[in-house]
């Protein structure tokens, strides 16, 4: 052994018994949709969320937004909404446990509406879970054409870093600053509908005080953010069973594209 390899040999022993090596692994990275087509006019056109009112400012390509940063507490439904290209789905992730994988059960919206008049609008509730931890978690908003970005698999793409034709993507960081108070839902919060649980019955009753309540949207939620039954409203009162619910605290959420309204409801 020459004497340039002792030292070699020597200096790394040091460095090893003195605790001033050091290891540093290469970063985990998130995976990211592929869009073979482009964006054209199929992409993100506004994102709002609380405080967030995002607008695109530079290439249609652009995704990393993280700098931009939307604060949420956990418990309440939170108003979000998508507008994009016409033929363009929707789907939302959070990363709750921070683990760079959007995993199916941190999808948190998905749809698909072949639009023809330029632009669809999305109307969204997230409530982030009771007990998340304080903390930054990355948002993904996909913009999918043809595709409702979670379950659609017949060429136009599926899933967060899916194959698509067209559309494009963004990631925001969703802030989760505390547990949830009685807080409002943004934006106007008159009554566009009256619920009560009837307990007895096993049902809610929901009188709309709409004058066209077909383009109203029903969302009943538990209390942790899990969806239990979507629907659009078809006359101006409508029943939804609960005879399979646990005794709770529900949320039924309301929206007509422009209103909104949350109803606590406790079986």
């Amino acid at each position: 052994m020459n004497l340039k390899s002792t030292l070699n040999r020597f200096a790394l022993t040091l460095l090893l018994c003195t605790g001033f090596f050091s290891y540093s692994p290469v970063s985990a990275q998130y995976c990211y949709p592929t869009f073979s087509n482009g964006c054209s006019s199929w992409a993100t056109s506004n994102v709002t969320f609380n405080s967030l009112n995002w607008f695109p400012t530079g290439l249609c390509t652009d995704f990393d937004f993280t700098t931009t940063t939307i604060n949420a507490t956990t418990g309440v439904p939170h108003y979000m909404t998508v507008t994009n290209g016409s033929w363009c789905g929707c789907a939302v992730w959070i990363d709750y446990n921070n683990d760079y994988t959007f995993d199916v059960s941190e999808n948190q919206f998905y749809a698909y509406v072949a639009g023809t008049g330029g632009t669809n609008t999305y109307n969204i509730y997230i409530t982030i879970p009771n007990g998340t931890p304080i903390g930054t978690y990355r948002m993904r908003v996909i913009s999918p054409w043809g595709s409702d970005g979670l379950t659609t698999a017949n060429g136009n793409g599926n899933g967060p870093c899916g194959a698509y034709m067209y559309g494009n993507f963004q990631d925001f960081s969703l802030v989760v600053t505390g547990p949830q108070g009685m807080e409002d839902l943004s934006g106007k919060n008159e009554p566009f509908m009256i619920a009560t649980m009837n307990a007895e019955a096993s049902q809610i009753s929901v009188l709309l005080n709409s004058s066209n309540p077909k383009d109203a949207t029903l969302q009943l939620m538990d209390i942790s953010g899990r969806v239990i039954e979507s629907r659009k409203a078809r006359n101006e009162k409508e029943i939804m069973d609960v005879s399979q619910l646990s005794s709770g605290l529900y949320i039924l959420n309301y929206f007509d594209g422009e209103h909104r309204q949350s109803v606590r409801l406790s079986k």
